[in-house]
């Protein structure tokens, strides 16, 4: 995560493992450092040549065989997910882990040593199994690069998508509508682009200002959430057209 983040000019040393492994507690909740992380994501596994940079050398382009694995507690921790944008959501698995008792004590230092020994033994024999598996249809996907479909945990997708970005700002459009702060009666919708939006939910009267001001930090944040909340059919945000060259979005406010 530190070599994806740019807080480390080299990143030489992800070529000792095919398995990228990230921990939640590296990792950051910030909307922004989130994309970069799927771009990041994105880039080391489906992309073509991978940029490595060395110590005092220059760069080369090489194509590690990669796959990255992100460990996370279910709460409050989900954030650190890269968001499920079009161009990234098939392309990860989410699987929901559940207690289980294992087969051997794993209590003591010498316990946990022995299991750990006992799941390499058995690792000759899974990977046989591995081999001589076919695919089934339902989870097969021609046009995944991966050839598979990417899975995911229906409770872990609903519990990321009501903590997406996009989704905070379609409830404070909600509160808003609801509050009056946009000239829109129920049932009726209103033609409005990303700047006036932004406006109305950061006015200083309305309930959303603050977080309103915490969500849309950044540049075009409010565009670019508005434009996933169409896609993915939202009932506030119900088209998008270009007018004069600025893109403007049909407010709906429910009746």
């Amino acid at each position: 995560m530190t070599a994806w983040t740019g807080k480390l000019p080299w990143n030489d040393n992800l070529l000792a493992a095919e398995l990228l492994l990230i921990d939640d507690s590296v990792s950051s909740t910030d909307p922004r450092a989130r994309k970069a992380f799927g771009s990041h994501f994105k880039e080391a596994i489906y992309a073509g040549d991978v940029s490595i940079n060395t110590r005092r050398k220059s760069s080369i382009e090489l194509r590690p065989v990669w796959r990255v694995m992100v460990c996370c507690n279910e709460t409050p921790n989900l954030s650190v997910i890269p968001p499920l944008e079009d161009a990234i959501e098939d392309k990860i698995i989410l699987l929901k882990i559940s207690h289980i008792t294992t087969p051997m004590p794993a209590c003591s230092t010498e316990e946990k040593a022995a299991f750990r020994m006992g799941l390499a033994a058995e690792l000759p024999a899974f990977l046989r199994y591995l081999e001589s598996v076919t695919v089934p249809d339902h989870l097969a996907d021609a046009n995944a690069r991966s050839g598979v479909t990417a899975w995911k945990d229906p409770e872990l997708l609903q519990a990321i998508t009501e903590i997406s970005p996009e989704k905070r700002l379609e409830n404070l459009l909600s509160l808003a509508l609801t509050k009056g702060f946009f000239p829109i009666d129920a049932g009726e919708s209103e033609w409005m682009p990303a700047a006036e939006v932004q406006s109305n939910l950061q006015n200083r009267e309305s309930p959303t200002s603050t977080q309103a001001q915490n969500l849309l930090s950044f540049h075009a944040a409010c565009g670019t959430y508005l434009t996933t909340l169409r896609s993915k059919g939202s009932p506030f945000v119900t088209a998008s057209k270009l007018v004069n060259g600025i893109r403007n979005y049909q407010l709906t406010r429910p009746a």
